[in-house]
């Protein structure tokens, strides 16, 4: 019976230390949860103007006013955003702008939000009516903001709130002013929130990175890289092909890691791929990387 007992004994111990082990260690799914968590968490956030807006110069105040209202609520939140002058120093750059946009089914405002490296891009369109009282000022605003996520231009998430009662105000600046400010208040909460729900949901499968190759020797090393870089699934989740031909390829890399991860996991793949050992990187927009052999 002791023989027995000490055998369960050291069976329940063996099992126990198992089961803790099992409990401690994390599984890549657990890895891949907590990346995305943090990552949700630190989105970084710029607010700009609908480009397709047409904007009196008498209303330029305005739109400049809901963008600083909305970066203000974004702040108070502890989220990182793009500064509007950061924005519009980058807008006056306008051959960089031209030659990058040539050729890509991208709007100015997802540019500028992947040159400033923004995650997500919220996009502000508004009307205001405004009138005089006596001594007084009323306003009246109805505001919409859609949000995009900047490397893939998909919309997240779009608000809208219509203003019922008016804003008053000592000027008609003020009043329109204060309009504005009340709505964007209202449903900026409710937007933030919708926004990391649905940015959670897109980053399932992993960050999506945009590579091109550039001046290859030919379409076979070009296959031989991405079939290498496919073979790292503990860091590469899967790797879609959108257009390759003998001198250049670009694909759409899935993985759960940082820019600069996914910088690393490119030359560390590359230097293994004969014809492609001294590739560089010559351009970077927010999660689109172009590189070349220097051929």
């Amino acid at each position: 019976m002791k023989h027995l007992f000490k055998a369960v004994t050291l069976l329940i111990l063996i099992l126990s230390g198992v089961t803790a082990y099992s409990q401690d260690a994390q599984t890549p799914q657990d890895t891949e949860k907590a990346f995305i968590t943090s990552y949700i968490d630190k989105l970084h956030f710029m607010v700009y103007i609908d480009e397709k807006t047409k904007i009196a110069v008498s209303d330029e105040y305005l739109y400049r006013k809901a963008v600083t209202f909305a970066n203000d609520f974004l702040s108070k939140k502890n989220v990182d955003v793009v500064l509007l002058d950061q924005i519009e120093n980058l807008k006056k750059d306008h051959t960089t702008l031209v030659e990058d946009v040539k050729g890509e089914n991208l709007s100015v405002v997802q540019w500028l939000a992947q040159k400033l490296n923004a995650d997500v891009y919220i996009v502000i369109d508004l009307l205001v009516q405004s009138e005089k009282r006596g001594m007084q000022f009323y306003a009246q605003a109805n505001v919409s903001l859609t949000v995009f996520e900047a490397s893939t231009g998909r919309m997240l998430a779009s608000k809208s709130y219509n203003q019922l009662d008016k804003s008053l105000g000592s000027s008609d600046e003020l009043a329109r002013t204060n309009a504005v400010g009340a709505c964007i208040n209202r449903i900026m909460e409710e937007l933030l929130l919708t926004t990391r729900e649905y940015m959670g949901k897109a980053v399932e499968r992993g960050i999506r990175y945009e590579l091109y190759i550039v001046d290859t020797a030919d379409a076979r090393t070009l296959l031989n890289f991405i079939n290498r870089l496919k073979s790292q699934t503990q860091v590469v989740k899967s790797v879609e092909s959108v257009y390759s031909t003998d001198t250049e390829g670009k694909y759409y890399v899935y993985m759960f890691g940082l820019p600069e991860d996914f910088e690393s996991v490119i030359y560390s793949t590359s230097e293994t791929v004969p014809g492609l050992e001294g590739l560089k990187l010559v351009s970077q927009r927010g999660k689109s990387f172009t590189f070349t052999t220097g051929m």
